[in-house]
């Protein structure tokens, strides 16, 4: 029979483990993301600073980057939201499964 403090310390490193696997992945994707945004505005503000553009084109081009930018962030938060997904079902599969073998301790 599992003792709860170890089934609940098991399924918290259950947890842990599905968020650090998909973390990786959403620094980079956000560091990608976030990158390639810096080049675009190093741009824009460039050819603003050259006369290529004016104040009204460069204002359009930023508030275009921001959406653009905030749509790329709603992809982040769906990679957050399948890793909490994940890491609840880790959670809860492991103490199922405790739950089904039996567990001391509970009470």
């Amino acid at each position: 029979m599992a003792d709860f403090k170890n089934v609940f310390r098991d399924a918290i490193a259950a947890a842990q483990e599905k968020l650090e696997a998909q973390a990786p992945g959403a620094q980079q994707f956000l560091r990608d993301v976030a990158d390639a945004h810096k080049k675009s505005l190093a741009s824009l503000l460039a050819a603003f600073a050259d006369g290529k553009i004016d104040q009204p084109t460069l204002e359009s081009e930023l508030a275009d980057e921001k959406l653009v930018f905030q749509g790329e962030l709603l992809a982040v938060q769906a990679i957050a939201k399948k890793a909490a997904q994940d890491a609840a079902n880790a959670f809860f599969d492991v103490i199922d499964k405790a739950l089904v073998a039996g567990i001391g301790g509970l009470l």
